[in-house]
């Protein structure tokens, strides 16, 4: 079902609820009343019965008289009487009275001749013609030694008409308001959901060409505009999302196609003469190198497609990082001296980690940072101790820096610095660095001054196993 379905539903069940409910109970008050209105009548007729008896003593005309006038058809409310003398014999009744009611035993008991009834002390007994509201009570007349019995019977058949109408007009009047209310739900439901459709509507002009849209600064209801605040945020994730995937891929093809640029030209050099064997050989160097530079590109790559789509984190086991980052100095000795700077290695620590990433880690640090340090300056790698719940690894140099501008996003795959850009780089280290630390739910962090150095400081959780 549609919400505005539901709500029309749930809307109307709701009124009509509340009318059942209201009319039940109106309809229960209304019949109280009346039966205390009932018993109000017989004990008003009882009373005059018994005066009546009391203001002429020995004699039973006035009584007799008193009965034919209250069950005349002319009153409004019918009472029929009957008296019985000690001995259980009729004195006076009302015309038909065996009639309306055949069985005598259908009276309640007789009340005392002081005592007046009640509602509760009434028997109420459903005939053909209506219902019918009994009593009996002792009465007694001044002379007489013994109380006599007088029964007295009060038609409802009216009161039953007249509820039996006002049920019926509540039922037309019900069905009437049900369909008034479902109406006026529809109405209300339609008018209530108008922002729900508007927002649908905005939402339908979003399209990976226009990811402008936003909903954020329009009024909405109290309960779509946090919906639409999100929404905003949500595009504004696409939109950098799709700005970088699109820079990424104008990269990509960018890199990709400057070694490829250098094959095809010095093939074509090549076929262009016949070429001797020391010449062939060095055109096959220069294809190796570039081939080299293609296959890391594309594990670099790969690398990174992997970690972006990997659910698990990598196997990590505590391992003592001195070991490895001494095997990366050793391994980028000679590539320091030749550049004539000077490389060092200090500290240790047991972090958890694996240990090939970590590994493939301090090589990109320590590569891009001989790649910049000039002739006398100085990289060293120092493993600090835990200290507040981490393990710090910093790689520095005394190179050229890198300007503020550019920190933010040198961790950016492709991303390079225009003044120190180098033909050996693609761009990926750093961004390679990254990754592996969000794997091992660290994080790397880059500091810079121009013309004094960069630092790089690789964040390893403490590990939990002794050192």
């Amino acid at each position: 079902m549609s919400i505005t379905a539901r709500l029309i539903v749930g809307y109307t069940l709701g009124c009509v609820t509340c009318l059942l409910v209201v009319g039940g109970l109106s309809n229960h008050t209304l019949r109280q009343r009346f039966e205390k209105k009932n018993a109000g009548l017989l004990a008003d007729h009882l009373a005059r019965v018994r005066k009546t008896l009391l203001d002429y003593p020995g004699d039973l005309h006035e009584v007799a008289e008193l009965i034919l006038v209250s069950a005349a058809p002319h009153q409004a409310n019918g009472i029929h009487g009957r008296l019985f003398d000690a001995r259980g014999e009729v004195l006076a009744e009302a015309p038909g009275f065996d009639e309306l009611v055949p069985d005598a035993a259908a009276f309640p008991d007789a009340l005392g001749a002081e005592e007046a009834p009640g509602a509760s002390q009434l028997t109420r007994l459903s005939v053909p013609g209506g219902e019918l509201f009994l009593v009996s009570a002792k009465v007694h007349q001044p002379g007489e030694r013994q109380e006599m019995l007088y029964q007295a019977v009060l038609e409802a058949g009216q009161v039953e008409e007249w509820l039996t109408d006002y049920n019926r007009m509540l039922g037309v009047f019900i069905a009437i308001a049900t369909a008034a209310s479902a109406v006026f739900g529809w109405l209300v439901a339609r008018g209530g959901l108008a922002p729900l459709r508007d927002i649908t509507r905005s939402v339908q002009r979003v399209t990976a060409a226009g990811l402008g849209e936003r909903l954020g600064s329009k009024p909405w209801p109290t309960e779509l505009a946090a919906l639409a605040g999100e929404f905003d945020r949500m595009l504004e994730r696409l939109d950098d999302s799709f700005n970088r995937l699109s820079q990424f891929t104008a990269d990509a093809a960018h890199e990709f196609r400057s070694p490829l640029n250098n094959l095809m030209g010095a093939t074509s050099l090549l076929l262009s003469r016949e070429r001797s064997g020391d010449e062939l050989r060095e055109v096959l160097e220069a294809h190796l190198e570039q081939y080299e530079r293609l296959t890391r590109m594309v594990e670099s790559l790969l690398f990174l497609a992997r970690a972006d789509g990997r659910t698990d984190a990598p196997e990590l086991h505590p391992l003592a990082a001195g070991p490895v980052a001494r095997g990366v100095v050793e391994f980028f000795t000679p590539m320091a001296e030749d550049r004539g700077v000077h490389l060092t290695v200090s500290g240790d620590a047991t972090l958890d980690a694996n240990e090939d990433l970590l590994r493939m880690t301090l090589v990109n640090l320590i590569a891009n940072a001989l790649r910049f340090t000039p002739s006398g300056g100085a990289v060293t790698l120092a493993i600090h101790p835990p200290q507040q719940g981490r393990i710090l690894l910093a790689v520095a140099d005394t190179g050229c820096g890198i300007a503020p501008e550019h920190l933010p996003r040198i961790f950016d795959r492709f991303y390079r610095v225009e003044a120190a850009r180098s033909p050996g780089g693609a761009g990926l280290g750093l961004a390679l660095v990254r990754t592996i630390m969000t794997l091992h739910g660290g994080s790397v962090t880059a500091t810079s001054e121009p013309g004094s150095g960069t630092t790089f400081e690789l964040a390893f959780p403490e590990s939990k196993a002794p050192d």
